[in-house]
């Protein structure tokens, strides 16, 4: 395993550039041809610690397997008037075929980042590998917040869709920030109090086709919705994300990739973002999300998407099982789920007491908005499931009847779903 200090220049000068470069980078060696290399950190404590400038403070570079065990990065924030700080840890290469395990791992208190805070989880790989995991259990990230995008040298990590009407027009993403990964999973994690522009707890960038991941050696620039450039650089000189992060799907001409999403008694709560409280999922994706006993509740998106913000062309199916609830979130327009122009949400299932209650609008949409072009696919209730309470301030639906499907509530809520 070698040790070595993050690369990139912030400064002509080396001198000057060493002094403010802190943190370490773990790189993995070159794998034999079906081997693979694995590093784990444990027990370790990053706290009370100025963000960097030039990187993130643990990165891990090409290391086809990492775990954080029992870890924390608590309590840091970035010095003085920094134009741009780095998030907390970084895991990227074009080695990551197999798995992130995120596992006791705290990530709290992290301010002031640009980009991200927590992690960033970015694949370089030409292909999206069905192998490629990231998994998070018995976690917490709590009370992170980014304040700008990241744009330093020839990286940028930024979201431009609609991120330009309220406080929250930084343009940087939340907690997590995954690219180009297969699978997520999430068992008994909590995600609260994040603050992003994209995604406050979670952003999710399913990776582009072949044409839109050109080589190593090369810089990174991640746009919502835009294309993915690869100009010169150093790959070592990534970022991290804010959460996990990740790289954008590619822009007009790119397949987004496909990811699955599996959250199991896991609470995300008091989350807030321009697009996405506590999900926000890139142009082209195609996420399956199934939700077992887990509570997405009281998160604010203001203006899109009090839970998740579907970004142009984005697909989503979606399922509650077991009591899941998203409950109590507010939003100027889609009060859970808004979509953007040509998004879809392909399925949405509850069953087993399930809830999508009380969740409020200001405008349009007290569950769902959908923008023009956008397609809503089968809604099916069950087991005592129930979509009740829900209510539109001050706009209008075009479905708030009143009756039951599958032997579930399906009440009066004025402004279940919109279409724009």
């Amino acid at each position: 395993m070698g040790l070595s200090p993050a690369q990139g220049n912030v400064s002509s000068s080396p001198a000057a550039a060493a002094a403010d470069d802190w943190g370490v980078t773990f790189v993995c060696p070159p794998a034999a041809a079906g081997s693979n290399t694995s590093l784990l950190l444990h027990d370790s404590v990053v706290a009370d610690l100025p963000l960097s400038p030039v990187g993130a403070l643990v990165t891990f570079v090409n290391c086809s397997r990492v775990a954080i065990v029992d870890s924390a990065f608590e309590r840091l924030s970035a010095a003085g008037a920094a134009a741009s700080a780095h998030g907390a840890v970084m895991v990227v290469g074009s080695n990551i075929t197999e798995t992130l395990y995120l596992l006791g791992t705290n990530c709290s208190r992290v301010h002031g980042a640009s980009g991200f805070a927590c992690v960033l989880a970015a694949s370089m790989i030409t292909q999206q590998q069905d192998s490629a995991a990231v998994i998070i259990r018995d976690s917490r990230f709590i009370n992170n917040s980014v304040s700008a995008a990241l744009i330093r040298n020839r990286l940028r990590v930024e979201c431009i869709e609609g991120t330009t009407t309220t406080s929250l027009a930084s343009g940087g993403y939340g907690a997590l920030l995954v690219y180009g990964v297969r699978r997520v999973t999430v068992h008994s994690s909590q995600f609260g109090f994040n603050r992003g522009a994209c995604g406050g707890a979670v952003s999710l960038i399913g990776g582009g086709d072949a044409s839109s991941l050109v080589s190593s050696g090369a810089a990174l620039t991640l746009v919502a919705g835009g294309t993915l450039s690869l100009v010169n650089g150093d790959v070592s000189s990534l970022i991290s994300g804010s959460g996990l992060s990740s790289l954008l799907s590619g822009g007009s001409g790119s397949a987004g990739g496909k990811m699955d999403m599996d959250v199991q008694g896991t609470s995300a709560f008091n989350n807030t973002a321009n697009n996405g409280a506590v999900f926000f999922v890139g142009a082209q994706a195609t996420l399956t999300a199934t939700f077992t006993a887990s509570t997405m509740v009281n998160n604010t998106a203001w203006p899109w998407g009090g839970v998740f913000y579907l970004a142009a062309r984005a697909t989503l199916a979606l399922a509650l099982h077991d009591g899941s609830q998203m409950n109590d979130n507010d939003a100027r327009w889609g009060g859970v789920v808004y979509m953007a122009p040509g998004s879809t949400l392909s399925t949405w299932s509850l069953d087993s007491g399930s809830s999508v209650s009380r969740n409020r609008v200001y405008f349009n949409g007290a569950v769902i908005y959908m923008s023009a072009e956008s397609a809503l696919g089968t809604w099916s209730l069950d087991g005592g499931s129930s979509v009740n309470g829900n209510s539109a301030y001050s706009g209008s639906s075009v479905v708030n009847g009143n009756g039951a499907y599958g032997g579930s509530g399906l009440g009066g809520d004025g402004g279940v779903v919109r279409f724009g």
